[in-house]
Protein backbone atom coordinates (compact mmCIF):
# COMPACT_ATOMS: atom_id res chain seq x y z
CA UNK A 1 0.00 0.00 0.00
CA UNK A 2 1.06 3.97 -0.86
CA UNK A 3 -0.42 6.86 -0.27
CA UNK A 4 0.52 10.23 -1.73
CA UNK A 5 -0.85 13.62 -0.33
CA UNK A 6 -0.25 17.38 -2.02
CA UNK A 7 -0.89 20.37 -0.37
CA UNK A 8 -1.04 23.93 -2.43
CA UNK A 9 -1.50 27.48 -1.36
CA UNK A 10 -2.06 30.52 -3.26
CA UNK A 11 -1.99 33.73 -2.07
CA UNK A 12 -1.61 36.82 -4.03
CA UNK A 13 -3.39 39.83 -2.77
CA UNK A 14 -3.80 42.73 -5.50
CA UNK A 15 -3.39 40.09 -7.73
CA UNK A 16 -6.57 39.92 -9.68
CA UNK A 17 -5.30 43.37 -11.57
CA UNK A 18 -1.65 42.87 -12.23
CA UNK A 19 -0.78 44.93 -15.29
CA UNK A 20 2.61 47.13 -15.09
CA UNK A 21 0.16 49.97 -14.92
CA UNK A 22 -3.63 50.71 -14.66
CA UNK A 23 -6.24 52.89 -14.27
CA UNK A 24 -7.32 51.17 -10.69
CA UNK A 25 -7.51 52.57 -7.46
CA UNK A 26 -5.45 51.14 -4.59
CA UNK A 27 -7.89 49.20 -3.04
CA UNK A 28 -9.51 47.84 -6.27
CA UNK A 29 -6.71 45.18 -7.52
CA UNK A 30 -9.11 42.88 -5.98
CA UNK A 31 -7.58 39.84 -3.83
CA UNK A 32 -6.63 36.40 -5.78
CA UNK A 33 -6.64 32.82 -3.55
CA UNK A 34 -6.58 29.12 -4.01
CA UNK A 35 -6.33 26.28 -1.73
CA UNK A 36 -5.95 22.99 -3.08
CA UNK A 37 -5.31 19.42 -1.29
CA UNK A 38 -5.87 16.11 -2.86
CA UNK A 39 -5.11 12.48 -1.23
CA UNK A 40 -4.41 9.16 -3.17
CA UNK A 41 -4.35 5.78 -1.82
CA UNK A 42 -3.19 2.63 -3.77
CA UNK A 43 -3.41 -0.78 -2.98
CA UNK A 44 -1.72 -3.10 -4.76
CA UNK A 45 -2.27 -7.23 -4.13
CA UNK A 46 -0.99 -10.63 -6.06
CA UNK A 47 -4.22 -12.56 -5.62
CA UNK A 48 -2.34 -15.73 -7.66
CA UNK A 49 1.30 -16.06 -9.21
CA UNK A 50 -0.75 -15.04 -12.57
CA UNK A 51 -2.72 -12.48 -11.43
CA UNK A 52 -2.70 -8.98 -9.71
CA UNK A 53 -4.63 -6.21 -8.54
CA UNK A 54 -4.16 -2.36 -8.27
CA UNK A 55 -6.68 -0.16 -6.27
CA UNK A 56 -6.82 3.51 -6.90
CA UNK A 57 -9.03 5.48 -4.13
CA UNK A 58 -8.69 9.45 -4.42
CA UNK A 59 -9.91 12.78 -2.66
CA UNK A 60 -9.14 16.15 -3.27
CA UNK A 61 -10.68 19.70 -3.02
CA UNK A 62 -9.86 23.09 -4.91
CA UNK A 63 -11.31 26.33 -3.31
CA UNK A 64 -10.31 29.45 -5.41
CA UNK A 65 -12.00 32.71 -4.28
CA UNK A 66 -11.58 36.44 -5.06
CA UNK A 67 -11.88 39.40 -2.73
CA UNK A 68 -11.67 43.00 -1.85
CA UNK A 69 -8.99 44.33 -0.44
CA UNK A 70 -9.08 46.92 2.64
CA UNK A 71 -11.17 50.26 1.53
CA UNK A 72 -9.11 53.23 1.03
CA UNK A 73 -10.05 56.66 2.69
CA UNK A 74 -11.74 57.76 -0.86
CA UNK A 75 -13.97 54.85 -0.78
CA UNK A 76 -14.97 55.32 2.79
CA UNK A 77 -15.74 58.88 2.08
CA UNK A 78 -17.15 58.34 -1.08
CA UNK A 79 -18.23 55.38 -2.29
CA UNK A 80 -19.81 53.82 0.80
CA UNK A 81 -23.80 53.54 1.42
CA UNK A 82 -26.13 52.38 4.42
CA UNK A 83 -25.48 48.88 3.87
CA UNK A 84 -21.61 49.20 4.59
CA UNK A 85 -20.30 47.87 1.62
CA UNK A 86 -19.20 50.37 -1.34
CA UNK A 87 -20.41 50.00 -4.60
CA UNK A 88 -18.24 50.48 -7.56
CA UNK A 89 -17.05 53.43 -9.48
CA UNK A 90 -16.56 53.17 -13.11
CA UNK A 91 -16.08 56.66 -14.73
CA UNK A 92 -15.02 56.26 -18.71
CA UNK A 93 -12.86 58.96 -19.00
CA UNK A 94 -14.85 60.52 -22.65
CA UNK A 95 -13.21 60.39 -26.07
CA UNK A 96 -9.66 60.35 -24.34
CA UNK A 97 -10.48 56.75 -22.98
CA UNK A 98 -8.14 57.50 -19.56
CA UNK A 99 -10.72 56.29 -17.05
CA UNK A 100 -10.70 55.50 -13.59
CA UNK A 101 -11.94 52.46 -10.99
CA UNK A 102 -12.71 52.46 -7.72
CA UNK A 103 -14.94 51.06 -4.69
CA UNK A 104 -15.43 47.60 -5.02
CA UNK A 105 -15.42 46.00 -8.19
CA UNK A 106 -17.49 42.69 -9.23
CA UNK A 107 -14.62 40.61 -8.42
CA UNK A 108 -14.83 41.43 -4.49
CA UNK A 109 -17.62 38.99 -3.73
CA UNK A 110 -16.46 35.81 -5.71
CA UNK A 111 -16.64 33.54 -2.32
CA UNK A 112 -15.92 29.86 -4.79
CA UNK A 113 -14.92 30.56 -7.86
CA UNK A 114 -15.16 27.73 -7.69
CA UNK A 115 -15.23 25.40 -5.02
CA UNK A 116 -14.30 21.43 -6.53
CA UNK A 117 -14.60 18.28 -4.98
CA UNK A 118 -13.39 15.51 -6.71
CA UNK A 119 -13.94 11.82 -5.61
CA UNK A 120 -12.48 8.85 -7.48
CA UNK A 121 -12.29 5.23 -7.39
CA UNK A 122 -10.10 3.10 -10.03
CA UNK A 123 -9.53 -0.63 -10.23
CA UNK A 124 -6.77 -2.27 -12.69
CA UNK A 125 -6.65 -6.34 -12.78
CA UNK A 126 -4.07 -7.70 -14.85
CA UNK A 127 -4.09 -11.79 -15.96
CA UNK A 128 -1.18 -13.15 -17.69
CA UNK A 129 -1.86 -16.46 -19.44
CA UNK A 130 0.48 -17.89 -22.35
CA UNK A 131 1.01 -14.97 -24.34
CA UNK A 132 -1.18 -12.91 -23.60
CA UNK A 133 -1.42 -10.06 -20.87
CA UNK A 134 -5.10 -9.36 -20.36
CA UNK A 135 -5.87 -5.60 -18.55
CA UNK A 136 -9.59 -5.04 -17.15
CA UNK A 137 -10.95 -2.17 -14.63
CA UNK A 138 -12.99 0.45 -14.38
CA UNK A 139 -12.65 4.46 -12.97
CA UNK A 140 -15.23 6.31 -11.68
CA UNK A 141 -15.07 9.73 -10.77
CA UNK A 142 -17.42 11.91 -9.12
CA UNK A 143 -16.91 15.95 -9.43
CA UNK A 144 -19.06 18.70 -7.53
CA UNK A 145 -18.62 21.83 -8.27
CA UNK A 146 -20.02 25.26 -6.17
CA UNK A 147 -19.72 28.40 -7.77
CA UNK A 148 -21.46 31.74 -5.46
CA UNK A 149 -20.65 34.80 -7.80
CA UNK A 150 -23.50 37.19 -8.54
CA UNK A 151 -22.03 39.88 -11.26
CA UNK A 152 -21.92 43.56 -10.08
CA UNK A 153 -24.31 42.62 -7.07
CA UNK A 154 -23.38 45.31 -5.55
CA UNK A 155 -24.24 48.04 -8.17
CA UNK A 156 -22.12 50.14 -10.34
CA UNK A 157 -22.25 53.48 -10.96
CA UNK A 158 -20.73 54.42 -14.56
CA UNK A 159 -19.79 57.92 -15.52
CA UNK A 160 -19.16 59.41 -18.64
CA UNK A 161 -16.45 62.28 -16.98
CA UNK A 162 -14.20 63.17 -13.50
CA UNK A 163 -16.26 66.33 -13.55
CA UNK A 164 -19.39 64.84 -13.87
CA UNK A 165 -18.53 62.70 -10.59
CA UNK A 166 -16.83 65.72 -9.08
CA UNK A 167 -20.36 67.45 -9.25
CA UNK A 168 -22.22 64.81 -7.87
CA UNK A 169 -19.60 65.05 -4.87
CA UNK A 170 -19.92 68.63 -4.30
CA UNK A 171 -23.71 68.26 -4.94
CA UNK A 172 -25.31 65.28 -3.75
CA UNK A 173 -28.93 66.45 -4.75
CA UNK A 174 -27.90 67.19 -7.57
CA UNK A 175 -26.17 69.24 -10.04
CA UNK A 176 -27.14 68.27 -14.01
CA UNK A 177 -29.77 68.46 -16.46
CA UNK A 178 -31.63 65.31 -18.29
CA UNK A 179 -28.69 65.51 -20.46
CA UNK A 180 -25.93 65.12 -18.10
CA UNK A 181 -23.87 68.26 -19.33
CA UNK A 182 -23.46 69.90 -15.72
CA UNK A 183 -24.58 73.14 -16.23
CA UNK A 184 -26.47 72.62 -13.17
CA UNK A 185 -29.59 74.13 -14.78
CA UNK A 186 -32.70 71.93 -14.03
CA UNK A 187 -35.12 70.59 -16.75
CA UNK A 188 -38.89 71.47 -15.76
CA UNK A 189 -37.36 72.57 -12.57
CA UNK A 190 -35.96 69.32 -11.67
CA UNK A 191 -31.84 68.68 -11.36
CA UNK A 192 -30.68 65.53 -11.61
CA UNK A 193 -27.22 63.73 -10.29
CA UNK A 194 -24.39 63.54 -12.78
CA UNK A 195 -24.02 59.70 -13.60
CA UNK A 196 -24.83 57.88 -16.64
CA UNK A 197 -25.64 54.50 -15.37
CA UNK A 198 -26.76 52.60 -12.85
CA UNK A 199 -26.28 49.17 -13.11
CA UNK A 200 -26.80 46.26 -10.62
CA UNK A 201 -27.13 42.02 -10.49
CA UNK A 202 -29.90 40.61 -8.89
CA UNK A 203 -31.19 36.48 -9.04
CA UNK A 204 -29.37 33.56 -7.33
CA UNK A 205 -25.72 33.70 -6.28
CA UNK A 206 -25.01 30.13 -5.41
CA UNK A 207 -24.98 27.69 -7.96
CA UNK A 208 -24.10 23.34 -7.18
CA UNK A 209 -23.98 20.60 -9.80
CA UNK A 210 -22.76 17.23 -9.43
CA UNK A 211 -21.73 15.24 -12.82
CA UNK A 212 -20.31 11.09 -12.22
CA UNK A 213 -18.17 9.77 -14.81
CA UNK A 214 -17.74 6.04 -15.40
CA UNK A 215 -15.44 4.15 -17.35
CA UNK A 216 -14.66 0.85 -18.14
CA UNK A 217 -12.00 -0.99 -19.92
CA UNK A 218 -10.27 -4.16 -21.32
CA UNK A 219 -7.14 -4.60 -23.06
CA UNK A 220 -4.84 -7.53 -24.27
CA UNK A 221 -1.33 -7.82 -25.36
CA UNK A 222 -0.75 -10.47 -27.24
CA UNK A 223 2.41 -11.64 -28.02
CA UNK A 224 2.80 -13.40 -31.22
CA UNK A 225 5.61 -14.10 -31.53
CA UNK A 226 9.73 -13.00 -30.11
CA UNK A 227 9.33 -9.92 -31.83
CA UNK A 228 5.66 -9.14 -33.27
CA UNK A 229 3.05 -7.58 -30.30
CA UNK A 230 -0.53 -6.81 -30.80
CA UNK A 231 -2.41 -4.97 -28.67
CA UNK A 232 -6.31 -5.39 -28.38
CA UNK A 233 -8.74 -3.18 -26.48
CA UNK A 234 -12.23 -1.64 -25.91
CA UNK A 235 -13.45 1.38 -23.20
CA UNK A 236 -16.85 2.38 -22.47
CA UNK A 237 -17.17 5.60 -21.00
CA UNK A 238 -20.43 7.72 -19.86
CA UNK A 239 -20.83 11.06 -17.78
CA UNK A 240 -24.12 11.59 -16.35
CA UNK A 241 -25.02 15.00 -16.30
CA UNK A 242 -27.95 16.42 -13.50
CA UNK A 243 -31.12 17.47 -14.47
CA UNK A 244 -32.28 20.67 -14.86
CA UNK A 245 -33.27 23.17 -11.57
CA UNK A 246 -36.87 22.14 -11.07
CA UNK A 247 -37.07 25.46 -9.34
CA UNK A 248 -36.26 27.32 -12.23
CA UNK A 249 -38.07 25.29 -14.70
CA UNK A 250 -41.35 25.56 -13.07
CA UNK A 251 -41.37 29.35 -12.68
CA UNK A 252 -40.25 30.00 -16.73
CA UNK A 253 -41.95 32.36 -18.44
CA UNK A 254 -41.99 29.70 -21.22
CA UNK A 255 -44.29 27.55 -18.81
CA UNK A 256 -46.45 29.58 -16.39
CA UNK A 257 -47.35 33.32 -16.04
CA UNK A 258 -45.37 35.67 -13.89
CA UNK A 259 -46.32 38.73 -12.14
CA UNK A 260 -49.09 38.79 -15.35
CA UNK A 261 -46.51 38.38 -18.44
CA UNK A 262 -46.87 34.61 -19.61
CA UNK A 263 -46.62 32.24 -20.47
CA UNK A 264 -44.56 32.08 -23.45
CA UNK A 265 -44.21 28.04 -24.75
CA UNK A 266 -41.55 27.31 -27.38
CA UNK A 267 -40.80 23.52 -27.61
CA UNK A 268 -37.51 24.23 -29.49
CA UNK A 269 -36.31 26.29 -26.19
CA UNK A 270 -35.87 22.76 -24.84
CA UNK A 271 -35.66 23.82 -21.25
CA UNK A 272 -36.44 20.23 -19.34
CA UNK A 273 -32.90 19.28 -21.43
CA UNK A 274 -30.68 16.97 -19.89
CA UNK A 275 -28.07 15.47 -22.41
CA UNK A 276 -27.02 11.89 -22.45
CA UNK A 277 -24.71 9.91 -24.55
CA UNK A 278 -24.62 6.28 -23.96
CA UNK A 279 -22.77 4.62 -27.17
CA UNK A 280 -19.45 6.03 -26.02
CA UNK A 281 -17.32 2.68 -27.14
CA UNK A 282 -13.73 3.39 -28.10
CA UNK A 283 -11.89 0.28 -29.42
CA UNK A 284 -8.13 0.52 -29.39
CA UNK A 285 -5.48 -1.27 -32.06
CA UNK A 286 -1.81 -1.78 -31.67
CA UNK A 287 1.03 -3.49 -32.62
CA UNK A 288 4.86 -3.47 -31.58
CA UNK A 289 7.08 -5.13 -34.09
CA UNK A 290 10.92 -5.34 -33.23
CA UNK A 291 12.34 -6.13 -36.84
CA UNK A 292 15.86 -7.25 -36.18
CA UNK A 293 15.00 -8.70 -32.88
CA UNK A 294 17.95 -6.65 -31.37
CA UNK A 295 15.52 -4.29 -29.43
CA UNK A 296 17.20 -1.61 -30.49
CA UNK A 297 14.89 -0.75 -33.09
CA UNK A 298 10.73 -1.11 -32.57
CA UNK A 299 8.15 -0.08 -35.03
CA UNK A 300 4.93 0.95 -33.23
CA UNK A 301 1.45 1.30 -35.14
CA UNK A 302 -2.28 1.87 -33.14
CA UNK A 303 -5.53 3.56 -33.58
CA UNK A 304 -7.81 4.56 -30.93
CA UNK A 305 -11.38 6.08 -30.52
CA UNK A 306 -11.59 8.58 -27.53
CA UNK A 307 -14.15 10.74 -26.20
CA UNK A 308 -14.59 14.19 -24.35
CA UNK A 309 -16.57 15.06 -21.36
CA UNK A 310 -18.62 17.79 -21.58
CA UNK A 311 -16.25 20.48 -18.81
CA UNK A 312 -18.37 21.23 -15.77
CA UNK A 313 -17.70 24.86 -15.82
CA UNK A 314 -19.97 24.78 -19.42
CA UNK A 315 -22.61 22.41 -17.57
CA UNK A 316 -22.25 25.12 -15.08
CA UNK A 317 -22.84 28.15 -17.02
CA UNK A 318 -25.63 27.35 -19.12
CA UNK A 319 -27.56 26.08 -15.66
CA UNK A 320 -27.13 29.55 -14.37
CA UNK A 321 -28.59 31.11 -17.67
CA UNK A 322 -31.17 29.17 -18.53
CA UNK A 323 -32.15 26.47 -15.39
CA UNK A 324 -31.14 23.35 -17.86
CA UNK A 325 -28.21 22.46 -20.16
Amino acid sequence: MSALYHRLRWDSPGGVQTQTSNNYAVDTFGTDYVKLDYGLVKLDSMLSSNVSNELRVQYGRELDWEGQQPYSGFTKNYLNNASGIPVQLAIQGGSSNYGFTAGSPYYSFRTAYPNEVKTQVGDTAIWTYHGHTIKFGLDILRNTDTINNLYESNGVYTYQYFSNFFSDVLNPTGGCDSGYTETGISTNGVSYPCYYGFTQGFGTPKFTLTTVDYGFFVQDDWKLTPRLTLNLGLRYDNEQVPAPFKSLIETSLLNVAVSGSGPYPNSDAAITNQPSDNNNLGPRVGLSWDPYGTGKTVIHAGYGLYYGRIPNGIILNAYEAAGSP
